[in-house]
């Protein structure tokens, strides 16, 4: 599941109150919204979305209207509820490995999908194992 500009979506986010060094959690609010922009940046390796609220509900609502921002990782962890925009059809999912990076290739056998250390599942265990 992908959510994209034009989708309404609605999740729940916790709420802190205080300074960031001794904030408290005070509770939980329900936000609902239309997704206006999204990006990921490269150096961080963020995602971020770009919201219009239509509702909220819960500790410290937010007002309906308001553009807000979100981590990536912050709204599919409390998604409750994903409606696609019909006014565009849907892409089809990037291959594994990711849409934005390029598919590692394995130092030793060539083979596609190698991890940080560039060496693929098989090659790896051999290394583990004190196969050279």
């Amino acid at each position: 599941m992908e959510v994209r500009p034009g989708d309404r979506i609605k999740w729940k986010e916790p709420v802190f109150r205080g300074t960031y060094r001794r904030a408290q959690f005070v509770g939980e609010r329900t936000v609902t919204g239309v997704v206006t922009n999204h990006w990921y940046e490269m150096e961080t390796g963020y995602h971020w979305f770009t919201i219009q609220v239509q509702a909220s509900e819960g500790v410290d609502p937010l007002p309906a209207g308001k553009k807000i921002r979100r981590r990536g990782k912050n709204v599919y962890f409390g998604l409750l509820e994903h409606e696609l925009d019909p006014s565009r059809e849907r892409e089809a999912p990037p291959p594994p490995g990711g849409k934005f990076l390029p598919q590692r290739t394995c130092t030793r056998c060539g083979a596609a999908g190698a991890n940080a250390e560039r060496l693929c599942k098989v090659c790896w265990e051999a290394v583990k194992r004190g196969e050279a």
